[in-house]
């Protein structure tokens, strides 16, 4: 509503600091690189659905390495070929369509192409069937703890936790992200 409910603001104190970078050292003399470890910050879970269609995929290049080979497809073990893709050290994905999806990359050194390293993304941009909630105020109007009956269903992902907002405010009780139904919050 814009309400200002700011009383006071503390400071803070912060130390900056450099880290130094450690290079990941090449491979073995006569072998081909090993399978490159991928991370993501907007897809940091492989197990866990996101909203976000946009995926980003980050790693580090070993000094060696002299070709980068990816590829984002449906299916868990797909080669992404011989050809380079550049000397890249990160790849994002725009508007990719809600799914189970699989990262795929390998990197070449003057030995050729090394191992395959494939990782899950999973994306759900459709929210849960609209639902109904039913408050059963036990026969009593005035009843401060009433029973709030809901459910609903996702084809896609699931239904991992409803979110409780009582007049317009996130319930403060636990859990705040309710995994059951019914649900019946603290007095009113």
């Amino acid at each position: 509503k814009g309400t200002n409910i700011l009383s006071n603001m503390g400071g803070g104190t912060y130390t900056l600091s450099v880290r130094g970078i450690t290079p990941i050292p090449p491979s073995a003399p006569g072998q081909t690189p090993a399978a490159p470890i991928v991370s993501s910050s907007t897809h940091p879970d492989s197990e866990k659905w996101y909203s976000n269609n946009s995926p980003e995929f980050n790693w580090k290049l070993p000094s060696d390495v002299t070709g980068v080979s990816l590829l984002l497809t449906e299916k868990p073990t797909s080669n992404p070929g011989s050809q380079s893709d550049g000397l890249l050290t990160s790849k994002k994905y725009e508007n990719t369509e809600d799914g189970e999806w699989y990262f795929h990359i390998k990197f070449k050194n003057e030995n050729g192409w090394g191992e395959i390293t494939h990782r899950k993304v999973l994306i759900d941009t459709k929210p849960p069937e609209p639902f109904q909630v039913v408050v059963d105020n036990e026969n009593d109007a005035t009843n401060p703890t009433p029973i709030f009956l809901f459910e609903t269903t996702d084809s896609l992902s699931g239904v991992e936790y409803y979110e409780v907002k009582l007049n317009e405010e996130k319930a403060t009780t636990t859990p705040q992200d309710i995994k059951d139904n019914p649900y019946q919050p603290p007095p009113q």
